[in-house]
C-alpha cells in the first residue's frame, strides 16, 4: 500500500483499516506468515485491534469546517467546539486543528 493515494485525497483511519484487512484477507490464502509494518501507530493499531465504528460526516459539513479553519484559524475551532459541546472541549487536545475539526464534525453530525 506504498503510494496508493494522492496526498490530495481523502483518506481515514477507517479507510486504511478496511483496505489493509482486505489485503491481509487475500495475502493469507497464499502466505502463512505476513509481515504488517511502517506507518504511525493509530493505523496498526486500527488493524490489528479494530476501530469504533464512526458514523460518517457529510462532505458539506467537512468542507464548511475546514473554510471556517482557513479563513477564523484555530481560535474559532475553539470557541465553536467550547459553545456546542463543553466536555468534549475540556477532553481534546485543543492544539490540534485535525482533533478540533473530527470533533466539530460530530458534533454537526449529532444535531
Amino acid at each position: 500500500m506504498i503510494n496508493s493515494h494522492s496526498i490530495f485525497d481523502t483518506y481515514t483511519v477507517g479507510d486504511f483499516e478496511r483496505e489493509a484487512i482486505t489485503l491481509q484477507n487475500k495475502l493469507y490464502c497464499n502466505y502463512n506468515n505476513i509481515v504488517l509494518a511502517g506507518g504511525s501507530g493509530l493505523y496498526i493499531k486500527a488493524v490489528c485491534e479494530g476501530l469504533d465504528n464512526f458514523p460518517p460526516i457529510a462532505d458539506g459539513v467537512r468542507h464548511k469546517l475546514r473554510a471556517s479553519y482557513a479563513e477564523a484559524g484555530i481560535e474559532y475551532l475553539r470557541q465553536t467546539l467550547q459553545n456546542l459541546d463543553p466536555t468534549c472541549y475540556e477532553r481534546i487536545d485543543r492544539n490540534n486543528p485535525q482533533r478540533l475539526l473530527r470533533a466539530l464534525g460530530s458534533v454537526y453530525r449529532n444535531r
